[in-house]
């Protein structure tokens, strides 16, 4: 019971203030909780850490948001998401691109109507946190899998270099 909550507490401050990424947190989570716990317990504290992060950026004031996150970052936000704000919100919480505290602090400056963005946050983060729990899973379940990836992850990176050493 007290790893669940320290889980919990660990996922609930990643968005706001831990410099953890999910994808750490969570597999580190579902190798102690196990999957299913872990993508639960994941989902629900890194999906109220994203909607508290949000409520901090759409209240605070820009000083207190420049002192949480780089200004850099937040002008790399802003430029992400100027064309179409629910796709670009979505595979920013999904790809691991930009922290989450910088687009939840992004959101909330842009304005992004509240449960819009609620909404989004809760359905790219049950996603990456099933996917991230059951991933030592799914390589317990076939190691021949990782080799078959490392091949062509080797693969691609020779035939990409022999393209440009080609040009």
């Amino acid at each position: 019971m007290r790893e669940q909550l320290i889980y919990f507490i660990i996922c609930f401050l990643q968005p706001i203030i831990l410099p953890f990424p999910e994808p750490v947190t969570i597999v580190g989570g579902s190798s102690v909780l196990g999957p299913l716990r872990a993508s639960i317990i994941g989902f629900s504290g890194t999906t109220l850490g994203i909607i508290v992060m949000f409520f901090i950026a759409k209240f605070a004031s820009i000083n207190i948001i420049n002192k949480i996150v780089n200004e850099k970052k937040l002008d790399k936000f802003n430029k992400y998401i100027e064309k179409n704000d629910t796709l670009i919100i979505l595979v920013l919480f999904i790809l691991p691109i930009l922290p989450d505290e910088v687009i939840c602090i992004g959101a909330g400056l842009a304005k992004l109507n509240s449960y819009k963005f609620i909404v989004i946050a809760a359905l790219s983060k049950l996603f990456t946190s099933i996917s991230l729990a059951y991933s030592i899973e799914l390589i317990k379940f076939n190691g021949n899998l990782i080799v078959i990836l490392i091949v062509l992850i080797i693969f691609s990176i020779i035939i990409k270099r022999n393209k440009l050493s080609t040009r």
